[in-house]
């Protein structure tokens, strides 16, 4: 199984839905020099070859479309050269199936409860998408802009579980229909600061900019003292006042 479609690059190995080693890497645009460098490992921890797979599963999205392109290529590659049938996996829906198997390891009733994963789409956007405990999909994958009344209907009426998928791991948050949407001001919040960084970006360099234009007309002033105080003082204060003007 290969999963490539955020910034965690990760190859696992399975035998009849048992897991028997992985690799992992979540320092984020590795995926190109590690991910084959990761099936050759777990490959040879376990003693196999290539050609010992029975088929080859890849994330298809949605995600970072660089990602994607590198996870799917890859399984390709080797799908073909074994003549391996290839399994494209929903993202979210992996996401979904992995909090479903959580909740019920620890026992939690998840029979009326909504899941709504989320990737990170950029330019303010989430990739989401609804599915039921029993990953039926209620509302298809879409990107959309998060405000404080994206999900307000569905919370009146149902529990509500959000997935968000961080660099190690997908959290976990249920909501239910009286409480208010912190997480989504939460986020709002945090792509409002991005986006006024980016605004004060030009500002910030035209200070710099301004800033290193005094100090080097002060160093140009202090090596013309330098060289009029050694003739006429009186010449020095007159330059300094005409080129300041």
């Amino acid at each position: 199984m290969l999963e490539t479609s955020t910034e965690v690059c990760s190859a696992a190995l399975f035998n009849e839905g048992q897991l028997l080693c992985y690799r992992e890497n979540s320092e984020g645009r590795s995926h190109a020099s590690t991910l084959a460098v990761f099936v050759d490992e777990i490959l040879k921890e376990v003693g196999i070859s290539p050609a010992n797979l029975d088929a080859v599963a890849v994330s298809k999205g949605p995600g970072s479309y660089t990602g994607l392109r590198i996870g799917v290529s890859t399984a390709k590659g080797i799908c073909y050269a074994q003549n391996l049938p290839l399994i494209a996996v929903d993202s979210l829906q992996a996401m979904t199936y992995g909090a479903i198997a959580v909740l019920k390891e620890r026992g939690d009733t998840i029979d009326n409860v909504i899941f709504c994963p989320m990737i990170d789409a950029r330019r303010m956007e989430v990739y989401a998408a609804l599915y039921s405990s029993k990953l039926e999909v209620l509302d298809p994958i879409k990107a959309i802009v998060v405000d404080n009344t994206t999900f307000a209907p569905i919370l009146e009426k149902s529990r509500v579980a959000f997935l968000e998928m961080e660099q190690k791991s997908a959290n976990l948050l249920f909501r239910k229909p009286i409480l208010s949407l912190l997480k989504e001001i939460l986020l709002l919040q945090r792509i409002w600061l991005f986006h006024l960084l980016m605004h004060l970006q030009p500002l910030i360099l035209s200070i710099q900019l301004t800033s290193n234009l005094f100090i080097s007309k002060i160093l140009w002033l202090r090596n013309r003292r330098k060289s009029c105080c050694n003739k006429n003082p009186d010449e020095f204060f007159i330059g300094v006042f005409y080129d300041l003007n």
